[in-house]
């Protein structure tokens, strides 16, 4: 009796284990509609069968930036923030400036200089010496010279003396060691004369060659002082500081930047709903967290299947949905009463049927 009750109570706990798995299967099976259904049940409608429904988040159109030094700044301390919390900036405003700063200016200073030197030498070079040293030096040439030539005749008399027994030979040789100075001494100023007069090549080439590295030196440090100051890469509004003056910067980076006048529902839609949508059909939202709806149109479909970010809950959602990420365009009216709620969860339904263009809207061309 008792062998027969036990295996009574084990088939009746194998029947109940075998319907609860039924059951959640059943309902993970059909998770875009219950996704679609709570969408949908803000927005009825009698074909509301046809629409597309899903979650998804508010967001800027520029997407939120966030903005990090160069690289090899990042180990730098912040001397300076320039802009708060709130704060409204142009593209190309100043925002941070790090300790580096000074150390890198003094560097172009130097750069500068070099590079001006270098281009005064290659000037120099190009034009040859100034006409008043040419002219010394052709003086000092026409003397020599003249001088020479007195000494060849005096070593020709010093020879006939010599033939005559006249002068001793070492009376001879000294007159002969004086012609030959002379000779020397006017290859030497000929030489130079030439060299004053005639620019060579290779030596503007060489002039060149470091004026290009000193112009180099002088990117490369404007490019380093450049690293030392981190300015807006769009115009938008600063949304969050991660860092501030006095402190090293984190993973997180310096701050978090976004256009704000321009904001974007980020739909998470089915991939197998995907092919049924177009650039342009119109959408019907609502931020599940107010009472308020609101519409637009696609602007954007995504081209990557990636896993659900806004999650449902449903406490049988599947967490491990794929989806594909669609961009819908707000109406410019309620961009206002939407600013500060950036990632808010909407609930999204897509009309297929129906196309809108919301260009006209923001008087766009």
């Amino acid at each position: 009796m008792k062998l027969s009750r036990s295996w009574n109570i084990i088939f009746a706990i194998v029947v109940i284990a075998t319907i609860a798995i039924a059951a959640l299967s059943s309902n993970k099976s059909e998770l875009r509609s219950v996704v679609a259904g709570n969408a949908k049940s803000r927005f009825l409608s009698e074909e509301q069968d046809k629409w597309i429904g899903a979650l998804g988040r508010i967001e800027p159109r520029s997407r939120i930036r966030r903005i990090s030094p160069w690289g090899g700044s990042r180990s730098s301390v912040i001397t300076e923030l320039h802009v708060n919390t709130g704060d409204i900036v142009q593209k190309g405003q100043l925002l941070a400036t790090f300790d580096t700063f000074a150390q890198r200016s003094s560097e172009i200073a130097v750069a500068k200089a070099n590079v001006a030197t270098a281009l005064a030498r290659l000037q120099k070079i190009k034009s040859g010496e100034e006409p008043e040293t040419i002219d010394a030096k052709r003086a000092e040439l026409k003397l020599v010279r003249t001088r020479m030539e007195s000494l060849r005749k005096e070593l020709e008399r010093s020879k006939r003396l010599d033939y005559s027994k006249a002068i001793t030979v070492h009376e001879l040789e000294k007159v002969q060691l004086r012609f030959d100075e002379a000779v020397l001494n006017i290859q030497q100023f000929t030489s130079e004369l030439a060299a004053m007069e005639n620019v060579r090549a290779v030596d503007i080439t060489l002039s060149e060659a470091e004026l290009k590295t000193a112009e180099a030196e002088l990117q490369l440090q404007l490019a380093l002082l450049e690293a030392t100051q981190v300015f807006a890469p769009i115009d938008g509004k600063v949304l969050k500081l991660h860092a501030h003056a006095g402190e090293t910067i984190g993973d997180q980076g310096i701050l978090e930047l976004a256009d704000m006048e321009h904001l974007q529902v980020v739909a998470e839609i089915f991939e197998a709903d995907i092919a049924k949508l177009s650039v342009g059909m119109s959408a019907e939202m609502s931020v599940i967290s107010m009472n308020q709806r609101f519409k637009g149109s696609i602007a954007e479909i995504g081209q990557l299947v990636g896993r659900q970010d806004v999650l449902s809950v449903d406490p049988v959602s599947d967490v491990d949905a794929r989806v594909v990420e669609v961009r819908i365009d707000l109406e410019p009216d309620v961009v206002q009463a939407l600013a500060r709620l950036s990632n808010a969860r909407v609930e999204v339904v897509i009309k297929p049927e129906v196309s809108r263009d919301l260009s006209v809207d923001r008087g766009l061309p």
